[in-house]
């Protein structure tokens, strides 16, 4: 994400600054009399060091701030950061990245996104950057024998869905074409400290599949206050565990449970809440309203006001042509 500063900036006096350029500011004492606005709409968090793309990037401490107050505007559905100073303020709006993934599913699928029923491939299991929690879920998944065709790491060198030895971009990976063919698809989120919803847990709303997600503690508790439903047929007490390793395990004996049964059967009696997650979707794409920082005349956030009325318009068919199917 680092690549797109037009995305990730600050606010001194009034003054648009891209944030992997100045970041160190916030730290150094430059700003140290100065209130300062970070907008960070498609992170959780801001990274420590720009690092490699593909690998593992740490996150800096609030703590070693040093300014005259601090808000930061981000993607995460946490309102604020345990242990931080009294002049930090943290805003997360968890829509950005469900708004970028339709944007560019619609442009991949011609404008409609199609599911395929019934289902006919295996769960699916998508990795791109290298980070510890995936590490830890891909390799339980090989100690059980669970990996299959759909399962890719794109920078552990293990894909189908990339031709010869290029590194795609996000939106050339968005939605593989047998990603359209699963039902169920086991998510390594990108964030497993902060609750924070990215395209991943998205395309799988979106395309109608059952979201098998390894996140932050409580990621499932946030989903249903978000107003999406969950499956009967999945034991979600995974989602209070704080440990990664035992959270990682239980989530593996739920897609064991979830392989168990008829690839068709289970079509038929998840449907009903892919579908209301689905059109809770496109309710949000169509009445959530922009937040008061999205609303200025900042650059990286015009498309967002330009495209509104038209993207709650393509939200509004692909929402009725799921009712008339």
């Amino acid at each position: 994400m680092w690549g797109n500063p037009e995305y990730m900036g600050v606010l001194v006096d009034e003054v648009w600054l891209p944030l992997h350029i100045h970041k160190d500011k916030l730290m150094d004492g430059t700003w140290k009399d100065k209130d300062v606005v970070v907008y960070n709409p498609v992170e959780c968090r801001i990274p420590d060091t720009i690092g490699e793309r593909g690998l593992t990037i740490p996150y800096f401490s609030y703590n070693d701030l040093d300014v005259k107050s601090f808000k930061e505007y981000n993607a995460s559905i946490n309102s604020t950061i345990p242990n931080i100073a009294d002049n930090i303020t943290i805003e997360g709006w968890p829509w950005h990245w469900a708004w970028m993934t339709a944007m560019i599913s619609a442009r991949q699928m011609n404008g409609k996104p199609d599911w395929i029923e019934p289902p006919t491939g295996d769960f699916t299991c998508l990795n791109n950057k290298i980070k510890p929690h995936r590490d830890l879920m891909w390799n339980l998944l090989s100690g059980c024998g669970l990996l299959n065709d759909s399962c890719t790491y794109v920078y552990r060198g293990i894909t189908v869905d990339v031709v010869g030895d290029a590194i795609p971009d996000l939106g050339e990976i968005m939605i593989p074409e047998f990603y359209r063919y699963s039902l169920i698809d086991l998510i390594n989120e990108s964030d497993v400290e902060q609750i924070f919803f990215t395209e991943k847990t998205w395309r799988a709303v979106l395309m109608g599949k059952i979201p098998l997600v390894f996140a932050a503690p409580n990621f499932y508790q946030a989903f249903q206050q978000l107003g999406f439903q969950l499956h009967d047929e999945i034991d979600y007490s995974f989602d209070h565990i704080t440990d990664d390793g035992f959270r990682a395990d239980r989530i593996v004996d739920q897609l064991i449970n979830l392989k168990e049964y008829d690839i068709i059967d289970l079509h038929h009696s998840t449907l009903d809440v892919r579908e209301n997650n689905f059109n809770r979707l496109m309710d949000v794409f169509m009445q959530e309203r922009l937040p008061d920082w999205m609303l200025g005349d900042i650059t990286p956030f015009k498309y967002m006001k330009e495209n509104r009325k038209e993207f709650a318009d393509m939200a509004r068919g692909w929402k009725d042509q799921h009712r008339d199917r």
